[in-house]
């Protein structure tokens, strides 16, 4: 897969990534002693608790790797109303850009409505596709509801009404991400959420980065930027993927066994200390805590490789 897409890939909510990067030049050291390795976990914890679940981890001197899930978009938005407030400038103007088509989208869907057009005609016209919010049979209730959220008004009219009205409020300033979740059509929510989570990511980087360089007296950027990031579908994979994780401090030379290593969650499951980590759900997918561990037993570097 071409490097574009691991750093540009969208987070969408309910799926699974690998999450990783690496100090800024190869070679570069990101944890330089034991309390780095607690404050890196501490903040990872403070930031993203609320947007991911967190399924595996390993932090080495000069990279990590995390395993995780993204929470359902209505969780990922609530928290980002919360945490991050107002949408950034650059995310704002793609969003303007989308809202300007979908309001020119619902005048035409309006025309069709005063028309009395069926779904064929307006299909025939180009008007209406499998994607299009307006349908024979509700065409005069088109709401986005976000589970959560207080709804806007009904109707094509007033949906072009309230997006027309946020454009025009918010020409040169970006809103307040608590004013989208009433407004915005539910693939832009979608897209909101994915934005959100990658934003939150980058505040981690900042804010872990940030204090290592003024502990170390550094300068400059302490993590290649952006992160990257790669979608794993399929049990069987996330299994590797898991595998791949907790290798990581063996197959590059920080540990002979991976239980040996400190800083990889592989040891949490074993222990019956209050986690974050989604340790029930792990051990059921490797099927017990013994299939668990023999699975890691094999070693395998490759996250594709034959189990």
């Amino acid at each position: 897969m071409p490097l574009q897409t691991y750093i540009t890939q969208p987070l969408l909510p309910e799926n699974f990534y690998h999450i990783y990067n690496r100090g800024n030049e190869k070679g570069t050291t990101i944890a330089f002693d034991e309390d780095n390795y607690y404050f890196f976990l501490r903040r990872w914890k403070k930031y993203m608790l609320s947007y991911v679940d967190t399924l595996a981890y390993c932090i080495l001197q000069d990279y990590y790797h995390i395993a995780v899930r993204i929470k359902p978009a209505d969780e990922v938005l609530q928290a980002a109303a919360r945490h991050l407030r107002v949408v950034r400038k650059d995310e704002w103007q793609r969003l303007q850009r989308k809202l300007k088509k979908e309001v020119e989208r619902l005048g035409y869907a309006r025309e069709g409505v005063k028309l009395n057009l069926t779904g064929e005609q307006l299909n025939l016209a180009g008007l209406h596709d499998s994607k299009s919010r307006i349908s024979d049979q509700d065409r005069d209730d088109d709401t986005v509801n976000l589970p959560g959220s207080h709804g806007h008004g009904h109707g094509v009219d007033s949906r072009r009404h309230d997006i027309s009205k946020l454009l025009a409020s918010h020409a040169s300033s970006p809103p307040r991400i608590s004013h989208l979740l009433d407004t915005l059509p539910l693939d832009m929510l979608t897209e909101l959420a994915s934005w959100a989570v990658s934003e939150r990511i980058r505040r981690f980087h900042l804010s872990y980065s940030k204090a290592i360089n003024k502990q170390q007296n550094r300068r400059g950027s302490l993590m290649q930027k952006p992160f990257r990031r790669k979608l794993f579908e399929g049990k069987n994979n996330l299994k590797r993927l898991i595998r791949y994780i907790h290798n990581n401090p063996v197959h590059h030379g920080y540990a002979f066994e991976i239980a040996d290593y400190k800083w990889s969650s592989y040891n949490s499951f074993f222990s019956h200390e209050p986690t974050s980590l989604q340790r029930e759900e792990v051990i059921s997918m490797f099927g017990g805590i013994k299939a668990f561990e023999e699975f890691h037993k094999k070693k395998r570097f490759d996250i594709f490789g034959e189990p």
